[in-house]
């Protein structure tokens, strides 16, 4: 199976999971998409349409000598990868301290029990 193919079949998933379809048109980096998504996440995708733009426009006025606007997006995938693999970290180092109080308090409450 193909890269195309494959994104494709995953197109179609998607679609075939939205419930309450919802059009919008998203102004990314001077592109216009109009998407079809779940009704319930418009909000998440404006916010991500905010995001892209407002870092793109920072490295711009950053880096205005620069005239490779495909740096410019580059830069800003990376930026924005990284603060999704540093959120992930987060969430494990809280799940893990999560995991550990909680495997404490279980573990006082058991010898308190044992100890009536």
């Amino acid at each position: 199976v193909s890269m195309k193919d494959a994104l494709n079949q995953q197109i179609k998933q998607l679609r075939n999971r939205i419930n309450d379809p919802f059009t919008i048109n998203l102004h990314i980096l001077g592109q216009t998409m109009n998407l079809t998504i779940e009704r319930s996440e418009e909000a998440l995708y404006r916010n991500a349409e905010r995001l892209i733009n407002i870092r793109y426009n920072m490295y711009a006025s950053l880096y205005a000598d620069v005239r490779d606007k495909n740096r410019f997006a580059a830069m800003t995938l990376l930026d924005l990868a990284l603060m999704l693999q540093r959120g992930q970290e987060e969430k494990s180092q809280v799940v893990s301290k999560l995991t550990e109080i909680t495997q404490n308090i279980t573990n006082q409450l058991t010898e308190s029990l044992q100890d009536d």
